[in-house]
C-alpha cells in the first residue's frame, strides 16, 4: 500500500490497481477545485453524506454509497462538500478499455425489439 497525498485535500491510498481517497469532514470548500484527469476513472463512493459530483455544463448528482460514477478524461469537474468525510475508490481506464465497457453497459440497456444499430 502506498500513500501518494502531499499537498493535496485528501489522503491517498493505493492497493491492488485501485486508489483510496478520503477527504476529510475539516477539508476546505476553497480546496475542492474544478479540475481534469488524464485517464478516464470509475469512482465507488465507500462512505460520505451529501456530498455532490458536478461534471462541467451539468447540474451536482448527490453521491450515494455503494453507486459508481463515471468521470471522462480531460472532463472538468469538482466535488461539492457535503456532511462527514468523504471515502472513494478509483479505478483508471485506458481510452480502449473505457469504450469496451460503455459499449458493453450500452448493448445491456438497449431493448430486445430486433433492431441493429451499425457502428
Amino acid at each position: 500500500m502506498v500513500e501518494t497525498s502531499f499537498g493535496k485535500p485528501y489522503s491517498e491510498f493505493k492497493n491492488n490497481g485501485i486508489w483510496q481517497r478520503v477527504f476529510d469532514k475539516e477539508v476546505s470548500i476553497e480546496e475542492l477545485i474544478w479540475h481534469r484527469d488524464y485517464e478516464n476513472r470509475k469512482i465507488k463512493i465507500v462512505s460520505g453524506v451529501n456530498w455532490k459530483l458536478q461534471l462541467d455544463n451539468q447540474l451536482p448528482e448527490i453521491l450515494k454509497i455503494g453507486n459508481t460514477y463515471k468521470i471522462p478524461r480531460m472532463v472538468y469537474h469538482r466535488l461539492i462538500k457535503g456532511e462527514g468525510r468523504l471515502i472513494i475508490e478509483i479505478k483508471e481506464y485506458k481510452e480502449t478499455k473505457w469504450k469496451l465497457d460503455t459499449q458493453k453497459q450500452w448493448e445491456t440497456q438497449l431493448p430486445k425489439c430486433g433492431l441493429m444499430i451499425l457502428h
